[in-house]
């Protein structure tokens, strides 16, 4: 899809948006892993945190409306939607698969699979803040870059997938 149609596709609302968490500092999250303390987690950078405003102005400046924000609990991904969107709501089926025992990941999988199926609010879009592997495992679509939107349109017992906008695409998208 054309970059001015998948604008205007997230304008008319009634998608399901899945952000990959934005760019980040160098280190490894560490083990044990402790959701709750972000010292000891991979962080965004600076320039992660600049991308995260960007998206915050490309939605506020291109009207793209913005209903549900669902965030994975770790703190890079917690970040990015704090800082693009204010709130958010933690959602434990989007933490990164890395940190899900074996026998949990398909149901992380299918939760994720059924989050892209629902309807937003008339109007809004859902919006769903997580991690690369997620979303490669549930659809085979790897959101290579961080900071990228991949959109998609739910449909009556699945989605369907409408394309992505990547970080270095919102400075054309703001001018048109």
């Amino acid at each position: 899809m054309p970059e001015m149609a998948m604008l205007t596709a997230i304008q008319q609302g009634d998608k399901v948006i899945y952000i990959r968490h934005a760019k980040t500092n160098s280190q490894k999250d560490q083990k044990p892993l402790d959701l709750s303390d972000c010292a000891k987690q991979r962080n965004l950078s600076e320039e992660g945190k600049e991308q995260s405003r960007m998206i915050g102005e490309a939605f506020q400046t291109l009207n793209i409306p913005v209903g549900q924000v669902l965030s994975s609990p770790y703190c890079r991904a917690k970040d990015t939607a704090q800082i693009a969107f204010g709130q958010y709501e933690i959602n434990n089926d989007l933490r990164h698969l890395s940190g899900v025992p074996e026998d949990q990941k398909a149901a992380v999988i299918e939760a994720l699979d059924k989050l892209l199926q629902r309807t937003p609010a008339p109007g809004t879009n859902i919006i769903l803040v997580s991690h690369s592997p997620n979303l490669s495992e549930t659809t085979g679509i790897v959101p290579r870059e961080s900071g990228s939107l991949h959109i998609f349109q739910p449909r009556p017992g699945g989605y369907e997938y409408l394309g992505k906008i990547n970080p270095d695409e919102w400075p054309a998208l703001l001018k048109m």
